[in-house]
């Protein structure tokens, strides 16, 4: 998420989440006009999370861009486009399975064991791609504060 107002642009942090209701009930009583907005997802109904802006934004406007990965194409024809290029090889090798099930082919136990080697290298790329690489956790030391 990108806020853009004339020259004032920033990337709006996400609000990590063991901290995130914290910040926020601080955000609502401490506003100050040079507080750079954050996010989190709150989740109250089940299938649709919502994004929460905190501070409450006190401007009115077309401010906020949220860039976002979309669904991949269903690929139901034989025009249908595959848009995740990293995951071709992957449904290759099980349309070859599904072919060679349907023909009780005698290589089909082969081709089982190569759709699982094709689906776990598919899973470990799609894993390891991180668009924004925020992946840092703070540690919650809280605790030892507490007690020392």
């Amino acid at each position: 998420m990108v806020y853009r107002n004339g020259t004032s642009v920033w990337k709006m942090k996400r609000i990590q989440d063991w901290r995130k209701f914290e910040e926020y009930e601080f955000d609502k009583t401490n506003l100050t006009q040079t507080a750079l907005y954050g996010f989190f997802i709150l989740n109250a109904v089940a299938g649709a999370p919502r994004i929460l802006i905190t501070p409450t934004p006190n401007e009115n406007g077309a401010y906020v861009r949220l860039w976002y990965i979309r669904t991949a194409n269903e690929l139901t024809t034989d025009s249908s486009v595959m848009d995740i290029p990293e995951a071709v090889n992957y449904v290759i090798q099980y349309v070859k399975m599904r072919c060679y099930e349907k023909e009780l082919h005698p290589n089909l136990q082969k081709a089982i064991a190569d759709v699982e080697a094709e689906k776990q290298t598919t899973l470990e790329t799609l894993a390891n791609m991180v668009p924004d690489v925020d992946n840092e956790i703070e540690a919650d030391t809280r605790i030892y504060e507490e007690l020392s």
